[in-house]
C-alpha cells in the first residue's frame, strides 16, 4: 500500500493506459487508448458520490444534538466516512474529476492517461496526456494535465501541468 491507492470494494481503484508508460506501483486496471469516460469512471472505481450528513451527539442531558456548522462526509457505495467539513464546503464528486476532461480531450487531441482515488477515496485525480512537444530535434517532452481534489481538506480542486506521472499522495498540501 505504499502508493496509498484506494482498495475499497475489494479492488484497486486506479486505471491507466499502458501505452503512456508503466506505473511504478504496478497496480491498476489497464484501459485501451481512447476509452470512453464512462469506462474510466468504472475502472477507476469513481462511480460513487460523497454524501453529507449532520453530525449528531448526545449532550449533557443525553439529548440528541446537531453539531453546529459542520457536516460529515461519507461514501454512497460503502458508507465509509471521509471527513468532517463546514456546512458551506463545496463537494466535488469523483465523477466530476473525469467529466472535467470531456470537452478538453477532443478539442485538444489529448488522451486520458490515468485516474483513480487514494486514501480510501478521500482524494481522487485524473490525468490526460498532452501532445508531445519537440524542443530540439529528437528531444521530446511528454506532458500531462492533472486534475486533483480531496474530500478531507488536504487539497483543494487543482489543475497542474506535469512532465511525468505524479504520485499525488506525496504532493504538498495547498489547503
Amino acid at each position: 500500500m505504499a502508493a496509498n491507492l484506494d482498495y475499497s470494494n475489494d479492488r484497486v481503484n486506479y486505471a491507466y493506459v499502458k501505452e503512456h508508460g508503466s506505473v511504478w506501483h504496478g497496480e491498476g486496471n489497464v484501459l485501451p487508448l481512447k476509452s470512453p469516460l464512462s469506462d474510466w469512471k468504472r475502472e477507476a472505481g469513481l462511480e460513487w458520490s460523497a454524501i453529507s450528513s449532520p453530525i449528531l451527539f448526545n449532550n449533557s442531558d443525553d439529548m440528541p444534538t446537531v453539531f453546529p456548522d459542520k457536516v460529515a462526509l461519507f461514501r454512497s457505495d460503502n458508507g465509509a466516512p471521509l471527513s468532517i467539513v463546514s456546512e458551506s464546503y463545496k463537494i466535488v464528486q469523483p465523477t466530476e474529476v473525469v467529466d472535467f476532461f470531456s470537452d478538453i480531450l477532443e478539442q485538444h487531441d489529448m488522451e486520458m492517461s490515468s485516474c483513480g482515488s487514494l486514501f480510501e477515496g478521500k482524494r481522487f485525480f485524473a490525468t490526460a496526456k498532452l501532445n508531445d512537444i519537440e524542443i530540439i530535434s529528437g528531444d521530446k517532452i511528454n506532458g500531462y494535465l492533472l486534475l486533483a481534489t480531496s474530500l478531507d481538506g488536504s487539497d483543494r480542486k487543482s489543475t497542474r501541468l506535469n512532465s511525468s506521472h505524479t504520485d499525488i499522495s506525496r504532493m504538498p498540501s495547498s489547503a
